[in-house]
C-alpha cells in the first residue's frame, strides 16, 4: 500500500523530532495549515512543494504520484 504525502510527512517529522509548530515553520505556514497537509486534507501549492522536498527529502514526483492515485 502506498503511503500518503501526509504520512509520509508526519513519518519524517517525527523522524527529524521537530514538533507540528517546528514543522510549519520551516515549511513558512502556520500550524493549521500543516495539520491539513498532514492530514491530507489540503495538497501543498508548488512553492510549499518545492520546501518540503529541500526540508524533508520527499520528491515533489512522490508528491504528484499520491496526488494522481488519490484522484
Amino acid at each position: 500500500m502506498t503511503k500518503t504525502l501526509g504520512q509520509r510527512l508526519k513519518e519524517r517529522r517525527l523522524a527529524m523530532q521537530l514538533t507540528v509548530k517546528q514543522a510549519a515553520e520551516m515549511l513558512n505556514m502556520t500550524e493549521r495549515g500543516y495539520r491539513y497537509l498532514e492530514a491530507d486534507e489540503k495538497r501543498p501549492s508548488i512553492e510549499t512543494a518545492v520546501k518540503i522536498e529541500d526540508r524533508f527529502g520527499i520528491s515533489i514526483r512522490e508528491m504528484v504520484n499520491d496526488a494522481e492515485h488519490s484522484a
